[in-house]
């Protein structure tokens, strides 16, 4: 791991979860499961119990005039009576099926990895399982046991000790109220201890995920092997890139004679701006460059006749503001007009440009 200095790409992480290799905790799962079991037991779980004695009730009354045919009794009463407790029944499994469902979708997403159910021979392996048995993760997890088990232990002691005469008062209840008492008391416990778990749930979670993504960690070399699948090897990357920029430089020098003027600083950046008084609405860059392209178009330029004119703080603002193949912005056209006013005159055009 001292090599693994590199997080995990999303590539990786994909490549992973394709294995069935996610970030998991059991403990959140059955923490969730416990709390949602203890909400619907004080809720749609008591209407459950009250629907099945009141049919056990019925049960008693109807039994001692219908004693041959019990089963049948028994049968029928359960129907009558199902709208008593079905409900409830299905709404307390549906509650702690749905939360199940539920804690586990938000830990995994929608997963389903074929190769976990493969079998795998190794794992029949009894060097193997013994070395899984005494590595390093299992006495870890042994460890995390053990506090648990101190963490719920030292819970119950505390919310118990306070409570113990009244657990061995008890027997000087009816049996109802001694039922109903010692009912909430374990309730009580089991609500402490329910939320006890989840917290430490919640940081087992934040350990598997961290371990998790330590264990996805990659080798500089790797991260480079990837990058190069899936962008292309560096190499080829910039001859591609390089081509590509050869190809728009011959494109824009091609558009070179077709420029009204080349505007240059006058050695260091030169601007070409073509402008059709009757197709555009204004000037246009067509072809910029510095030094050695910047040269290059004035050379084609003074080939083909174009207007060369040197304004070095026009030409640098052009330069750097203006893309190529785009228009001059509006806080431009005042100079640019003025140079075309010059190119204009030079060619002997300026009357015709002004009328059309």
């Amino acid at each position: 791991m001292s090599e693994r200095t590199e997080q995990p790409t999303p590539k990786r992480i994909r490549e992973a979860r394709l294995e069935g290799n996610v970030a998991r905790s059991p403990e959140l799962s059955a923490a969730i499961v416990l709390l949602a079991g203890l909400v619907l037991l004080h809720g749609p779980a008591r209407q459950l119990a009250n629907g099945l004695g009141e049919w056990i009730k019925a049960l008693l009354v109807e039994f001692p005039q219908n004693t041959p045919n019990m089963n049948s009794l028994v049968t029928l009463s359960l129907v009558s009576h199902a709208g008593l407790w079905l409900p409830w029944l299905g709404l307390t499994l549906g509650g702690i099926l749905a939360a199940a469902v539920t804690v586990n979708l938000a830990q995994t997403g929608f997963l389903w990895s074929s190769k976990r159910l493969g079998f795998h021979l190794d794992r029949l392996d009894p060097i193997k399982g013994f070395k899984r048995l005494f590595s390093l993760h299992s006495l870890l997890e042994l460890a995390k046991a053990l506090i648990k088990l101190l963490l719920i232990g030292g819970v119950g002691f505390a919310y118990i000790r306070p409570r113990l005469p009244i657990l061995l008062g008890l027997n000087q209840n009816d049996a109802v109220g001694g039922l109903s008492l010692w009912l909430e008391i374990a309730f009580g416990l089991a609500f402490q201890i329910a939320i006890l778990y989840l917290v430490l749930a919640v940081l087992d979670y934040s350990y598997q995920r961290w371990n998790y993504l330590r264990s996805l960690r990659m080798t500089r070399e790797e991260l480079k092997e990837e990058l190069k699948q899936t962008e292309g090897d560096p190499l080829l990357r910039s001859r591609i890139r390089s081509y590509q920029q050869r190809l728009a430089r011959t494109r824009m020098m091609a558009n070179v004679p077709k420029a009204t003027v080349v505007i240059t600083n006058p050695t260091h950046v030169a601007v070409a701006l073509a402008y059709e008084p009757a197709t555009m609405r204004a000037p246009k860059v067509i072809a910029k460059g510095v030094n050695l392209l910047a040269q290059r178009i004035k050379e084609i330029a003074r080939a083909n006749q174009v207007a060369i004119v040197e304004n070095p703080p026009l030409a640098r603002l052009i330069y750097q503001s203006v893309d190529l193949d785009q228009e001059i912005p509006p806080e431009l056209y005042t100079a640019v007009a003025e140079v075309l006013a010059y190119v204009y005159r030079l060619n002997g055009s300026f009357s015709r440009a002004v009328t059309t």
